[in-house]
């Protein structure tokens, strides 16, 4: 695409604090004349070490669409990302701003990666650090081996090569909570490991960077979940039982 026609940059501003932002990203929201975001206010809360580098620029605050507690998040990740999109082929140049990192979260991010892979929209991307970033710093020190990230859900019931920490899934607590990805993930955590088998949760709180950690058990991994103050999370099964374990 030539440089007169207009694009989506997306530019990660990191899982919490200003400690989490890259100095690319911060040069990318300096250079931006028009700033899209939904963690600019409430009811997100405000990140206040944006304020000096919004000044004087075009700002669009995303954060009513969280308000709107009769649409499911799914329809306004559609929605945004078809808007930036529309917009950027009548020739606007917009910096997106997305919590974490752009290159591996969510939903939105995985539509405009698809429209820009079918030449649909000039997508550039400057990452920072994300939520797993946070998140794997505070896993208990006593789980060797590797971590496997496996799919949202475990769906194989044989589950190979065994490894000593798998990650059985990241989430966002306020999409994934009582939905049936949820449910459907406990429900094969509970077929696949023992009961008492120990797990643990460990998430990240979206603007202060602030660290939650749960030990608990399958049994009690629903509740545990529904329950979990942080914003972001993972769920960590050490010791994958071989083959016969019982359910």
């Amino acid at each position: 695409m030539s440089k007169n026609k207009g694009y989506v940059h997306l530019v990660g501003i990191g899982p919490g604090d200003a400690g989490g932002i890259s100095m690319g990203a911060l040069q990318a929201i300096q250079n931006a004349e028009e700033v899209w975001g939904s963690d600019l206010g409430p009811p997100n809360r405000e990140r206040h070490f944006l304020r000096p580098y919004l000044q004087g620029k075009k700002v669009v605050n995303l954060s009513g669409y969280y308000e709107q507690q009769d649409l499911p998040r799914e329809y306004f990740y559609s929605a945004i990302p078809r808007r930036a999109i529309h917009l950027a082929r009548q020739g606007r140049k917009i910096t997106f701003l997305l919590s974490g990192n752009p290159m591996v979260w969510v939903d939105l991010t995985n539509t405009l990666k698809q429209q820009a892979a079918e030449g649909n929209v000039d997508l550039r991307i400057t990452p920072s650090m994300s939520f797993l970033d946070v998140i794997w710093t505070n896993l208990p020190f006593g789980l060797t081996g590797p971590l496997q990230v496996r799919a949202t859900l475990i769906e194989d019931p044989d589950i190979t090569p065994y490894v000593d920490c798998v990650v059985g899934q990241i989430g966002d607590t306020g999409t994934t909570s009582g939905q049936g990805d949820f449910d459907r993930f406990v429900t094969n955590v509970k077929r696949l490991y023992p009961l008492h088998h120990e797990v643990f949760v460990t998430g990240s709180d979206p603007i202060h960077a602030e660290i939650s950690t749960a030990k608990t058990t399958v049994a009690e991994l629903s509740d545990t979940l529904h329950n979990f103050t942080a914003g972001y999370y993972v769920v960590v099964l050490p010791h994958l039982p071989g083959p016969g374990a019982d359910a």
